[in-house]
């Protein structure tokens, strides 16, 4: 990060547990006349948070965690294909959109920071969204004359996009101005 008193310095910053959370699965579709397969929209996401307080070179801080995930998927599946009488296979193909966002921050009370190392705040940002296809196999073995089954699922996809990231810190020394001196550097790929 560069500072507005000219100087750099590295940002890292420890992240706290986070909170149990669901990630809840929401498919909608529609199945195509005569065994032609079908047609499918998904979402599934998730969020949660975590606040911690760590030990520091100054004492403890106050480390607050977050961790953000939304993914989207369009596919045509195929209609089930008999491989023997007691398996079934399926395969799908598609599109996947996914946003991840996480981020970190580490606040110091400032009476500590200023005898110490003198920065107050530390914050880390990590975004990436992308968009790329998505396939994946179903398997069914079935037991029990075809009462019960066995379903094992692989999905799978490849993601291009872009990462963001920001990174920045606050500390208790003042510019000329009388504000205190801070940097946020920003990158993008």
């Amino acid at each position: 990060v560069n500072l507005t008193n000219g100087t750099t310095d590295t940002v890292s910053v420890p992240g706290a547990h986070l909170d149990a959370t669901v990630s809840p699965s929401l498919l909608v579709g529609y199945r195509l006349p005569a065994g032609f397969g079908e047609f499918a929209g998904g979402y599934r996401g998730f969020s949660t948070s975590g606040n911690q307080t760590l030990p520091g070179p100054d004492g403890p801080s106050n480390v607050h965690t977050r961790l953000d995930m939304n993914m989207a998927d369009f596919e045509y599946a195929s209609s089930e294909f008999s491989l023997w009488p007691w398996l079934d296979m399926r395969w799908h193909v598609g599109g996947r959109f996914a946003d991840m966002y996480a981020d970190a921050e580490k606040t110091a009370a400032f009476a500590l920071a200023a005898a110490g190392s003198g920065v107050t705040d530390r914050h880390v940002v990590d975004r990436f969204w992308g968009f790329g296809p998505h396939f994946g196999l179903q398997l069914a073995y079935f037991l029990h004359e075809k009462d019960l089954a066995l379903v094992g699922r692989v999905d799978g996809s490849f993601l291009f996009g872009r990462i963001h990231q920001s990174f920045g810190e606050t500390t208790t020394a003042t510019g000329p101005d009388g504000t205190p001196v801070h940097g946020n550097t920003t990158r993008s790929e």
